[in-house]
């Protein structure tokens, strides 16, 4: 829906194209003394706009400097960053590596979602509840990134409180919504005038500034001829409009879809080229501006941080609830200078909480100094969201994922989130969490967790048994969150398992088998991942160490056993103390190009005292007792001690579809003392890196669609194991 009204909005401000006034030839009007003034007009258009850096490229190496810009929109913004100094060279490399889905949208950086908060991140459709009562969520784009890169490109002219300081004059047209009447930037933050000059209403959210609503110029005044003569102009070179130009250079893109930033290079091409095709009327535009007296031109100087003397906060609608938060863990120190990166790093950190539902930044001038005041603009994110999300595995079947979710209740910076799977697998979780104090860095979490799943048994393909598991867990704990993308856990819990058997495996197998165990654990994980599903670049690892005070397992007899020996207890039990385990799983995601991605992933784990806690198996395991292993069925084998490699490749043939292809090794072994032992002895056989039989052999290839409802994919699956070939298919997020 946004792209076809940002298409809708582009063909009306490109309408009036060709029933411009006619040309004005510049040679017919005297001038006198003085150089006549060039001015550059540069029209909207969404990604067409880019083709204006072609365009400069050609007046550049002609050495035909503007001496007054106007720009709306796109128009604006590479208009604003050339008033200020960017090269044309800047400029084509900024376009070209910025990654405008990333900024033009409303989802995060997922490497700077804080850790505790990356589980629910993109797995549920969110629902802003008011009154109790659910609302639609919102649609528009925010603009949280789009106005940080802005005001980090242009923070060399922070200090600067009127345009017609800039190393080239310059004007941005916006359009109060309120009134329907243009308004042009001529001072104040040149980031604000760009943002503003660019909102397409209805596509992204308007700017509140000076009592008005502003939204994309385009919508009045897509190209700012007159602001430029009012601005002194006596030659105007305009692009993509014929109105009271004296030259007009129209690149060809008819073809181009606004909303298209992967057309980025192209457009530009195309701009150089329609810039080229007039180069006799640009040739004899210099030698007829060369006959005046020439201007000289300053050299400027780029400056990538700022003197900050003072600070100010602004909450929306007044509601400074985590006012604290803020000042207590921004990235600048008064009366010093700040960097963009520190200041940008400073927001993420804080935004990656997700306590807030726009971060962002500015800078007005500090008449008591010669510095600038930073300015936060804050609004608060929703306290009462609604979650929900669809999902189905080949395992675990059709289920609706629910949950709820309160932020700020009683504590500033907490949140309650209860989730709840329902399915013929239901699950739970509930997690009150809470940042300590004052400082983001530290967290506490009490948490209680309760899953389901059938762990299948089979000869080949045939299921000759199965069992029901239902695990539970509580959980307490302290996080240190250096870095939003690492968390340092110390906590302890307690997990019951209970296995109960569907099937008989053969005549003598136990109906039920419950597991307890108490623990302290210990863990670090590191996620540097640039999105949640199909990332292309970025690792995530943890290690993990538990230390268990008490581990009990009962073994339930047979009921017809039982009544054949009545004197037989009703279980075996085994209790061991002070058992320890180890664990470390890695992802690493390397860009061969834009389209073809190298997956490498390991997970080892190793205990003592026979801890069978790890399920191996299937394609899209969710679980942290899981491991995947492609070829095998999921949750096909327990195993205590284990190292499994997978390496593949994913290629995107086609937007967000993908084929990937995987191979995996592993090494399971039931006591990790006995891995060196001879596959002949009774102690290596089950355990032994000799024994070939302790090692298994798998693949598959999986097609994938990165949905509007999460991801959907099938695979197909082979392992050493047997000659079964195993189908998965997903669609939707995990729970």
């Amino acid at each position: 829906m946004r792209i076809l009204l940002l298409l809708v909005f582009n063909l009306c401000i490109f309408s009036d194209i060709y029933s411009q006034d006619s040309l004005v030839n510049y040679q017919k009007r005297e001038f006198s003394g003085t150089r006549p003034k060039i001015g550059l007009v540069l029209s909207g258009g969404g990604a067409k706009g880019t083709a204006h850096v072609g365009v400069l490229k050609v007046l550049d190496s002609l050495g035909i400097h503007p001496d007054y810009i106007t720009g709306t929109s796109m128009g604006s913004i590479v208009g604003g960053l050339y008033s200020i100094g960017y090269t044309t060279d800047m400029l084509e490399d900024m376009v070209n590596s910025t990654e405008w889905s990333k900024y033009l949208s409303n989802n995060s950086q997922f490497k700077t979602i804080n850790m505790i908060e990356k589980e629910s991140y993109k797995n549920y459709f969110e629902f802003p509840v008011y009154d109790w009562k659910p609302n639609l969520p919102q649609g528009a784009i925010k603009g949280q990134e789009i106005e940080l890169l802005f005001n980090k490109l242009t923070i060399s002219v922070a200090k600067d409180t009127s345009f017609d300081d800039f190393h080239i004059p310059f004007r941005a047209v916006a359009v109060d919504i309120l009134t329907g009447k243009p308004y042009v930037f001529k001072n104040g933050s040149l980031a604000l005038a760009m943002r503003s000059s660019m909102s397409i209403p209805s596509v992204m959210d308007p700017i509140k500034y000076k009592g008005m609503l502003l939204v994309d110029g385009g919508l009045v005044e897509n190209f700012p001829v007159q602001e430029c003569i009012d601005m002194g102009a006596d030659i105007i070179i305009g692009v993509y409009s014929r109105k009271l130009v004296d030259l007009y250079i129209e690149p060809y893109l008819s073809d181009r879809n606004a909303a298209n930033f992967d057309e980025v290079i192209p457009n530009m091409d195309r701009g150089y080229e329609a810039a080229m095709g007039k180069i006799d009327n640009l040739v004899k535009l210099k030698a007829y501006i060369d006959k005046f007296p020439q201007a000289t031109i300053d050299t400027v100087i780029f400056k990538d941080s700022v003197y900050v003397s003072d600070h100010s906060i602004i909450f929306d609608n007044n509601d400074s609830t985590l006012e604290h938060i803020i000042v207590n863990n921004y990235g600048h120190k008064d009366g010093e200078y700040t960097h963009s990166d520190q200041i940008i790093e400073s927001i993420h950190y804080l935004y990656g909480t997700r306590l807030f539902n726009k971060l962002t930044y500015g800078y007005s001038p500090d008449l008591q100094d010669t510095g600038v005041i930073l300015d936060y603009n804050v609004v608060n994110t929703n306290n009462k969201t609604f979650l929900l999300s669809l999902n189905y595995k080949t395992e675990t079947k059709v289920g609706v994922n629910v949950g709820f979710r309160l932020r700020n209740f009683l504590i500033p910076g907490s949140r309650f989130e209860a989730k709840f799977r329902l399915s013929e697998n239901p699950g739970v979780k509930v997690q009150a969490f809470s940042y300590l104090r004052k400082n983001v860095k530290h967290g506490f979490d009490a948490t209680y967790y309760y899953r389901t799943a059938k762990i299948p048994f089979y000869n080949e393909k045939e299921l000759i048994g199965e069992y029901s598991s239902h695990f539970h867990r509580w959980s307490t704990g302290y996080h240190y969150f250096a870095k939003t993308y690492s968390d340092l856990y110390l906590g302890m819990g307690h997990e019951r398992m209970y296995y109960t058997r569907i099937i008989d495996l053969s005549s003598f197998s136990y109906p039920k088998i419950v597991d307890l165990s108490t623990y302290f654990n210990l863990y670090f994980q590191k996620n540097t991942l640039d999105e949640k599903y199909f990332a292309n670049k970025g690792t995530d690892w943890k290690v993990e160490t538990r230390v268990y005070l008490r581990n009990n397992s009962r073994y339930y007899i047979p009921k017809d056993t039982l009544d054949k020996y009545p004197d037989m207890d009703e279980y075996e039990a085994d209790t061991t103390f002070g058992n320890i385990k180890i664990s470390f799983e890695y992802q690493n995601f390397i860009p061969i190009n834009k389209k073809l991605v190298l997956i490498n992933e390991f997970n080892a784990f190793v205990g003592t005292g026979y801890l069978y806690s790890t399920w191996i198996g299937g394609v899209n395991p969710e679980e942290e007792y899981q491991i995947p292993f492609w070829g095998l069925a999921e949750n096909s084998i327990m195993a205590s001690n284990g190292a499994f490699y997978r390496i593949g490749l994913r290629y995107e043939f086609i937007k967000k579809f993908y084929i990937s292809g995987k191979v995996n090794l592993g090494f399971i072994a039931e006591d990790v003392f006995d891995i060196l032992e001879s596959p002949d002895d009774i102690y290596g056989e089950y355990s032994s890196i000799y024994n070939l039989e302790n090692y298994i052999f798998g693949g598959g290839i999986r097609l994938s669609y990165s949905s509007l409802l999460g991801p959907i994919s099938v695979s197909v699956t082979k392992s050493s194991m047997s000659s079964a070939v195993w189908w998965h298919f997903m669609l939707g997020y995990s729970f």
